[in-house]
């Protein structure tokens, strides 16, 4: 016997796949997120919205994965989100200085207006949509409509539950300690909210800034270092690796 309805508005399903259409078009529409979640027909949709059903664990699993959003996160000087075609000019700041690229990886760099409006919108919804990468923007609090930087977590293995992660800051805004914070909401964000295992960066060993960023963030560093290829302009680089353990995670 199903629960007694209500309205659409105030149902959590009904929340959740309206917020989660923000970044996935497909869930705007009860039939888009039926065919997305691998239902014939959006009448089961429409009753676990309307109250008159209930969706099983396993339904409740996949919308999870589904209508998973883009990170919102928010410290009381930083918030970390999806860019907006808006930061085109201040994209175009942090991708046209070669001091930001001196020992990072050529990602983006002075690709033209054109190439950087596509990757805004690649980055916050293709990309994203694919698991390919979650390239977020830096903003501080007190100035939340400037992108500073880039936040960046990529190359998720499966079987061993880990993530890459990087940085680039605008360089007006260095040594202010914003990419040793920005490492740290993306700690809480991968290993508390999402359960990632282990956290890896890449450095190259000039690069002696971004180490104390990562060993005060409580990475530690290998011994072995291992080849990157068209970092800080040059064909091949060694590079130091660093790991970040989640002593939270549930292994069993």
């Amino acid at each position: 016997m199903g629960a007694r309805a209500t309205k659409a508005k105030d149902n959590v399903f009904y929340k959740v796949r309206l917020e989660a259409s923000r970044y996935n078009d497909r869930l705007l529409s009860r039939a888009g997120a039926a065919e997305a979640l691998g239902y014939a027909s959006e009448s089961t949709i429409s009753d676990w919205e309307l109250g008159i059903s209930i969706p099983t664990p396993e339904a409740v699993l996949k919308m999870a994965e589904l209508f998973q959003c883009f990170p919102h996160l928010v410290s009381e000087r930083l918030i970390i989100r999806k860019m907006t075609e808006d930061d085109i000019d201040s994209l175009s700041e942090i991708t046209n200085n070669e001091n930001v690229y001196r020992y990072i990886p050529l990602f983006l760099y002075k690709k033209s207006r054109g190439n950087l409006l596509a990757a805004i919108r690649n980055l916050g919804g293709r990309d994203f949509d694919k698991k390919k990468m979650i390239v977020a923007g830096i903003y501080l609090s007190a100035e939340p409509d400037r992108l500073i930087g880039l936040a960046e977590m990529f190359d998720y293995k499966k079987r061993t539950n880990q993530i890459t992660i990087g940085y680039r800051i605008n360089e007006a805004y260095w040594h202010r300690g914003i990419a040793t914070e920005t490492v740290a909401l993306l700690i809480t964000y991968l290993c508390d909210d999402i359960g990632i295992q282990t956290i890896k960066a890449f450095v190259m060993p000039e690069n002696k800034y971004s180490e104390r960023v990562l060993m005060n963030n409580g990475f530690t560093k290998d011994k072995n270092m291992v080849q990157g290829k068209n970092w800080g302009g040059k064909e091949v680089v060694g590079l130091h690796v660093f790991n970040y353990k989640n002593g939270h995670v549930n292994l069993f």
